[in-house]
C-alpha cells in the first residue's frame, strides 16, 4: 500500500476564544464534557486561583460562554493541577497533579469521579502508571480502556515521549486500573519533546505536540492513525492550526463543535491562549479509503485522484497514482460525504460521488478508464529525478560530492536531505543520474548561445528583452524542513508574488520548488559567463544591455504522473518579455 498525500487538509478557520476564557498567562489543555456546555481548561491566572495551576471551567449559553468558574478542592490544590480529560460517560476523569500524599513521582496522573459537576474521591492512578519521573497530560479511550500521557520516564527515545497504558482490571467502585505503560515508539516519539496526547473518540487517531518532527517551529500539532497495531508515520496538520510559535493541546469533540488547542502565536492575551478550530472534522474519527485507477484490462494507470469535501466545497486531498501500483490509501474523516474525480491525461475526467463512511471503515474506489494508447513521446533519458531527494542543489557531479562535505557541515541538521554513503547503491544511481543532468544543461547550453542568443540579439529591436524562465518543482509529498543555507533566495510563485528565504526560514514545498528553481538559474548563468570568457559572449551582451532576465519561479507540486522521484525537476523556457515565445520550446525546454 502506497500512500499519497496520506491525510487530508481542510481549509480550517481559527479564532482566540475572548478575555472571558484566556488570561494574561497560560491558559491551556481545554477540553469539552460529553454535553458540550462546559469548557474545562488549565490556567495559570492568579484571580479566583488555588495554587500556581488549577483545572477551571465555563458554562456555554448558546454562542457565549459565562462566568468562569474554579471547582476547588479537591480537585485542586496549592500545588500545580491540570490537563484534565473526561471519560466517555462523564463518570470520571483523569488529570495530573503533584505534592499530594499518594504521590509516586514529580506529577502523576490522579482520577476522581464527577457526579453532577462536582469531582470527589481523587486518588492516584498509582504504579506502574505512575513513576519517579515526571508524568502529565492524559487523555482516554472513550471507554476508558485505553490511557495515553506524557512522561520522561527511562525507557523513551529522549526528552519526553507518548506512552500508552491498557485497562487491566478496576476498582471497586468502577474506576480502571491501567498496566504496564509501553512505549508508543520512533512513528510517535523522537529525541525531542512529544507532549500532550489526544485520542480520538474511536481509539484509532492520536494527535499531539512535538518538537522534534519536522515542523513550522517550537511545538507543532500532529495526527498519526493506528492500523493494524501500528501507528502511521505522523502528519503535520498545517500551517492553519500551526504556527512559527507554540500549538499544544488538541481537543476535538465529537459532535460538530469546534475543535480546541492552545498556542502562544502573536497577537494574544498573553503566554499560551486556547483557539478553537471549524469545521471540526477530527472529532467523529476516520475511514481509510483505497483508490484504483485502472484501464479495462485492469491495469494501473497514472493519474491524479482530486477528493473533494461535498458539504465544505474544500479540496482535502490529491492522490497522485503511477503505473505499476494500484493501491492508494488516503485516511478521511468519517461520517462525510465527498467526491473522488479521477483524472488521466487525455481522457475525460471520472467523479464518484462516496456514501458516508464510519471511523475505521475501510472503502473502495475504482475508476475504470478505456483502454487507449499514449501518443509515442520519448522521456526516457529525461524521466530521472533531478534533485537528490529533499535536497535543492541540481544533482551535478560537482554538486553531488560537495553533498557530502556539507552533510557535515552547515547542512548537518537538514535531515530531510536523503542520506547516503559513498559508494552506496544509491550514491552510484545519484552518479548515473549527474550524467544525465550534465547532457541535459549541456543541451541548453548549446542551443542557447549557439541559435538562441544570436537570433534574438539579431532579429529583435534594441529595446526587447528575452526573459529566461526557470520553474522548479517539488513532488507532492508533504513537505516542512529548515533552510540552512547562507544564500538569500528570491523568487516568484506562480501567481507573481515574491518570496524570500533566507537563512532559518521554514521551507514546505513552495519553498523547496522555490530553492531548485533560484540554485538551476545560478548554476546556469555561472555556464553562460564561463563561455563569455571562452570567446562566446552572446550572453553577457545580452545582460550588459539590460536586454536579458533569469526569472526565477516556484511552482510548488508537480503535476506530472511520473514516480514521486521523478517529479523533482525543473523546466526552463525562453521567451520575449511580452510573453510571446520566440523559438520551438521543444528544443530550448526540458523538464
Amino acid at each position: 500500500m502506497l500512500f499519497s498525500q496520506s491525510y487530508f487538509q481542510y481549509d480550517y478557520e481559527v479564532s482566540r476564544l475572548s478575555r472571558e476564557v484566556n488570561s494574561s498567562d497560560n491558559d491551556y489543555a481545554p477540553t469539552l464534557s460529553g454535553d458540550g456546555n462546559t469548557l474545562y481548561f488549565t490556567s495559570y491566572r492568579s484571580e479566583g486561583a488555588i495554587g500556581e495551576a488549577d483545572v477551571f471551567f465555563v458554562s456555554r449559553s448558546g454562542p457565549d460562554w459565562n462566568r468562569i468558574f474554579n471547582p476547588g478542592s479537591p480537585l485542586n490544590t496549592k500545588a500545580n493541577d491540570g490537563t484534565i480529560t473526561v471519560s466517555g460517560n462523564s463518570s470520571f476523569v483523569v488529570f495530573a497533579t503533584e505534592k499530594r500524599p499518594d504521590k509516586v513521582g514529580d506529577m502523576d496522573i490522579h482520577l476522581a469521579a464527577l457526579d453532577n459537576g462536582r469531582f470527589t474521591d481523587v486518588r492516584s492512578a498509582g504504579k506502574p502508571v505512575n513513576s519517579k519521573a515526571w508524568e502529565s497530560q492524559p487523555t482516554i479511550t472513550a471507554d476508558g480502556r485505553i490511557l495515553y500521557y506524557a512522561s520522561d520516564r527511562d525507557g523513551g527515545y529522549g526528552g519526553t515521549d507518548i506512552w500508552m497504558a491498557s485497562k487491566v482490571g478496576r476498582t471497586q467502585d468502577g474506576l480502571p486500573i491501567w498496566g504496564d505503560p509501553v512505549n508508543l515508539g520512533p512513528s510517535i516519539n523522537t529525541e525531542d519533546d512529544e507532549r500532550s496526547p489526544f485520542i480520538s473518540q474511536d481509539g484509532s487517531t492520536l494527535y499531539f505536540a512535538s518538537e522534534g518532527h519536522q515542523g513550522f517551529g517550537g511545538y507543532d500539532i500532529y495526527m498519526a492513525v493506528q492500523q493494524t497495531g501500528e501507528w502511521n508515520k505522523a502528519e503535520n496538520l498545517g500551517s492553519i492550526i500551526n504556527s512559527r510559535d507554540d500549538e499544544m493541546f488538541f481537543h476535538a469533540p465529537q459532535s460538530d463543535r469546534p475543535f480546541y488547542f492552545a498556542s502562544s502565536r502573536s497577537g494574544g492575551f498573553g503566554g499560551l491562549d486556547i483557539f478553537s478550530g471549524t469545521p471540526n472534522v477530527f472529532g467523529r474519527g476516520l475511514f481509510h479509503l483505497t483508490i484504483n485507477v485502472v484501464d479495462s484490462t485492469n491495469q494501473a494507470l497514472p493519474s491524479v485522484v482530486v477528493i473533494t469535501d461535498i458539504e465544505s466545497g474544500d479540496t482535502v486531498s490529491t492522490v497522485f497514482t503511477n503505473i505499476g501500483q494500484r493501491d492508494y490509501e488516503v485516511h478521511l474523516p468519517a461520517n462525510r460525504r465527498y467526491r473522488a474525480t479521477g483524472n488521466v491525461r487525455g481522457r475525460n475526467p471520472i467523479p464518484i460521488e462516496l456514501e458516508k463512511a464510519k471511523p475505521n471503515e475501510t472503502c473502495l474506489v475504482k475508476l475504470t478508464f478505456d483502454t487507449f494508447t499514449l501518443a509515442e513521446f520519448d522521456r526516457a533519458k529525461y524521466n530521472i529525478p533531478f534533485f537528490v531527494t529533499g535536497y535543492y542543489r541540481p544533482n551535478t557531479v560537482d554538486n553531488l560530492e560537495e553533498l557530502f562535505d556539507l552533510r557535515d557541515g552547515k547542512l548537518r541538521k537538514a535531515t530531510y536531505i536523503e542520506d547516503f554513503a559513498r559508494g552506496s547503491k544509491p550514491h552510484k544511481q545519484y552518479q548515473a543520474y549527474a550524467k544525465v543532468i550534465a547532457q541535459m544543461f549541456d543541451t541548453i547550453y548549446a542551443s542557447a548561445l549557439n541559435e538562441i542568443f544570436p537570433r534574438f540579439a539579431s532579429e529583435t529591436g534594441p529595446d526587447e528583452v528575452l526573459e529566461i524562465y526557470v520553474t522548479g518543482f517539488a513532488d507532492p509529498q508533504p513537505f516542512v524542513g529548515t533552510y540552512h543555507d547562507d544564500e538569500k533566495v528570491r523568487f516568484l510563485d506562480r501567481s507573481g508574488v515574491e518570496h524570500v528565504v533566507s537563512k532559518g526560514s521554514q521551507i514546505t514545498n513552495l519553498e523547496l520548488s522555490g530553492l531548485r528553481a533560484w540554485y538551476s538559474a545560478q548554476h546556469l548563468d555561472e555556464m553562460f559567463e564561463e563561455a563569455a570568457n571562452n570567446g562566446k559572449p552572446e550572453y553577457k551582451n545580452l545582460k550588459d544591455a539590460g536586454r536579458l532576465r533569469l526569472v526565477v519561479v516556484g511552482a510548488s507540486v508537480s503535476q506530472d504522473f511520473g514516480s514521486f522521484e521523478t517529479q523533482s525537476r525543473i523546466g526552463v523556457t525562453m521567451q520575449r518579455a511580452d510573453g510571446k515565445a520566440e523559438f520551438d520550446l521543444n528544443k530550448s525546454s526540458f523538464e
